[in-house]
């Protein structure tokens, strides 16, 4: 399937590389979309990243191809799972930054999302990680009537995972073990030299 054109865009090739542990690089957007059932109001008063496990950035296999926007939402916030204990962010987005997400004040701070019966947000979040390898799952808390609850998201029955690159002797050196690069037809091809690869150039194919 890689091979083919259109391959590395193709959502059994993502999917396959997910189920056998993949992560993506840098930027992972995650699109939760919530419904209130009850004829009692929800009240959703945090959402938070569970941390299952944080490494050194992977280093084994690289597939590298642009990055995949998520689709416009009403709701966004953002997280820097860098970060020790990580907080929702307001994603903060503007043409001076090329419209790239940036964090602003603490979403939930000053801000409650609520949920009338039948009333449904989508929740557009993004994650961040440059200095580490993060598997995590998402908690969302909740109030209902008198109860606090706690509702757990994963991707399907598995973690969320989100990598930083793995650089080489510098900063614009990327090292893997093997690495393949995404073609004009959006096929992969296999990189000569995994282990030196400049960032600020083309990676050359076999």
């Amino acid at each position: 399937m890689m091979t083919q054109p259109n391959g590395a865009k193709s959502d059994q090739v993502i999917t396959k590389l997910r189920e056998t542990g993949g992560a993506d690089i840098q930027n992972l957007t995650i699109r939760v979309i919530v419904e209130g059932h009850r004829n009692q109001q929800i009240r959703i008063l945090n959402v938070r990243p569970l941390l299952l496990a944080r490494a050194t950035p992977l280093k084994g296999t690289l597939f590298f191809s642009p990055p995949q926007e998520g689709s416009p939402s009403t709701l966004r916030m953002m997280f820097n799972l860098d970060e020790p204990t990580p907080v929702a962010h307001e994603s903060i987005q503007n043409e001076k930054d090329g419209y790239m997400p940036k964090p602003g004040p603490p979403f939930f701070e000053n801000s409650t999302i609520t949920l009338n019966d039948g009333e449904q947000q989508v929740l557009m979040i993004r994650t961040k990680a440059e200095q580490h390898y993060v598997a995590f799952n998402l908690a969302i808390d909740y109030r209902i009537g008198d109860y606090n609850k706690t509702l757990v998201i994963s991707n399907h029955g598995q973690p969320f995972r989100i990598t930083g690159m793995n650089y080489g002797s510098s900063r614009d050196i990327w090292s893997y073990q093997r690495a393949f690069n995404m073609t004009n037809d959006y096929s992969y091809c296999s990189v000569i030299n995994p282990h030196t690869m400049s960032t600020l150039s083309d990676i050359p194919c076999a």
